[in-house]
């Protein structure tokens, strides 16, 4: 029988079945997408206190101390919305309580380490974001 897109030797998984090369490279591309945009989302919530403590985009009549501390809004909602993209993308791999397409699962594997990362930078935004969010105005006047 011949496979349209399956090779054997390195696309084969541990039971030695052969992978859809094709699949892998469409979970592959489906991946990087995600894991770009986490990343631009997590820039965003990163940027917004920084861009607020040179006064990016302030109104008139608005101090400095409160423009930095709805900054902390921006980069916790962001950060909680990167977070959440995390697991879209983990389940777009491989659905939780199912046994899961080899493909998924060799690129899950690949990607995972990543995934983490981008986890771990997402809880320290919101925590970040959030205490921005609550008392900048009294760490603005206590360190600028």
């Amino acid at each position: 029988m011949a496979w349209s897109g399956v090779l054997g030797g390195e696309s084969e998984n541990s039971g030695g079945t052969p992978m859809d090369v094709a699949r892998i490279k469409e979970h592959r591309r489906r991946s990087w997408i995600c894991f770009v945009a986490i990343v631009v989302i997590l820039l965003i919530a990163a940027a917004a206190p920084s861009l607020a403590a040179v006064g990016y985009g302030r109104p008139g009549g608005e101090l400095q101390s409160i423009w930095f501390q709805r900054s902390g809004s921006i980069s916790t909602v962001m950060a909680l919305f990167g977070g959440l993209v995390i697991p879209y993308a983990y389940n777009k791999l491989h659905v939780p309580g199912t046994w899961g397409e080899d493909e998924g699962l060799h690129v899950l594997a690949e990607f995972q380490p990543r995934f983490k990362r981008a986890e771990a930078v997402a809880f320290a935004l919101t925590i970040i974001g959030t205490v921005i969010w609550g008392y900048g105005d009294l760490l603005w006047s206590a360190f600028a």
